[in-house]
């Protein structure tokens, strides 16, 4: 045997072992990979959904996605919130043990911006969206840990902010039993 024959078999040892403990990794590390990667993969579409609710469409359909947004969360923690934007406001605040004022507020400019008749500014909108946003993060910060990191991952009622019904009010409609205008 010649010297350069011996230094090969320790390099060989060193890549058999490293390819060994590699295929080990990716067999049993695969369940974990699949899981992170689902998980980055819903974030990153509710992130998607947020961005499109906040920059595309009219101030005023930006504003009620705003709201959209708000309801949208407070469902996905498990909060049950239906009626006008005030009663939707205060079973939120009530279910997180908050203060109603910031929720009223963004309820009432929403209420505003969607049956005012009047044109919403663009910077009105953006403005809108900051309150969301700080209010947003107040609500997640309200829940407990594991609370928090379910209603990040939850799929619930992310179809308020997708194909475009983040402009459409979200309140019961009411079947009228007579025509408008007639009295019985």
């Amino acid at each position: 045997m010649a010297g350069a024959d011996a230094d090969d078999s320790p390099t060989n040892l060193f890549w058999a072992r490293f390819w060994r403990v590699t295929r080990k990794v990716a067999l049993y590390g695969s369940l974990l990979w699949t899981l992170l990667i689902a998980c980055g993969l819903i974030l990153m579409f509710k992130a998607i959904l947020l961005a499109r609710a906040r920059r595309h469409g009219s101030p005023k359909a930006r504003v009620a996605a705003g709201w959209n947004a708000i309801r949208m969360l407070a469902e996905q923690s498990g909060i049950t919130a239906k009626g006008t934007r005030r009663d939707q406001a205060g079973a939120i605040a009530r279910q997180l043990g908050t203060d109603d004022q910031a929720l009223i507020q963004l309820g009432r400019e929403a209420d505003y911006a969607t049956f005012s008749g009047q044109d919403i500014e663009s910077g009105q909108a953006t403005t809108y969206w900051t309150g969301v946003d700080q209010l947003r993060k107040a609500m997640l910060a309200s829940l407990p840990r594991f609370r928090r990191i379910r209603t990040r991952l939850s799929l619930k009622s992310v179809a308020i902010l997708s194909n475009g019904h983040a402009a459409k009010p979200h309140t019961t409609h009411v079947k009228r039993t007579r025509k408008k205008g007639k009295a019985s």
